[in-house]
C-alpha cells in the first residue's frame, strides 16, 4: 500500500516532465520548419538509431562503466545539437514565432 501511494505521488511529476518534453519537441519542429523555409543553415543531428540503443544495452548490462560512458556520449551529442539550435530558436522568436510560411 505505501508503495502505491509513493507511485501515485510521482505521477504528477512524470506527467509534467513528459508534457514539457512534448512541448519542447513541438517547438523544435516549428523552429526547424521555419529555418528550412527561410533557408537558414540547420545543424546536423546525430540522432541515435536502433544500433546505438542495442550497443548501449550490450555495454550496459555486463559492463556498466562502458555503457555509462556510451550513454554520456549520446547525451553529449544531443546537447551539442540543442546548443547549435539555440540561435535559430532565438531568430524564430525574434521573427514573431511564425506558424505558416
Amino acid at each position: 500500500m505505501p508503495e502505491q501511494v509513493a507511485l501515485l505521488a510521482l505521477l504528477p511529476i512524470l506527467f509534467s516532465s513528459l508534457r514539457f518534453l512534448v512541448i519542447q519537441q513541438i517547438r523544435l519542429n516549428k523552429v526547424l520548419k521555419w529555418a528550412h523555409h527561410m533557408n537558414y543553415e540547420i545543424p546536423d543531428r546525430k540522432k541515435p538509431n536502433w544500433k546505438s540503443y542495442l550497443l548501449l544495452a550490450i555495454l550496459f548490462f555486463p559492463l556498466i562503466i562502458p555503457g555509462m560512458l556510451y550513454a554520456l556520449l549520446m547525451l553529449h551529442r544531443k546537447a551539442q545539437f540543442d546548443r547549435k539550435m539555440k540561435p535559430l530558436e532565438r531568430m524564430w522568436i525574434a521573427a514573431g514565432r511564425p506558424e505558416k510560411f
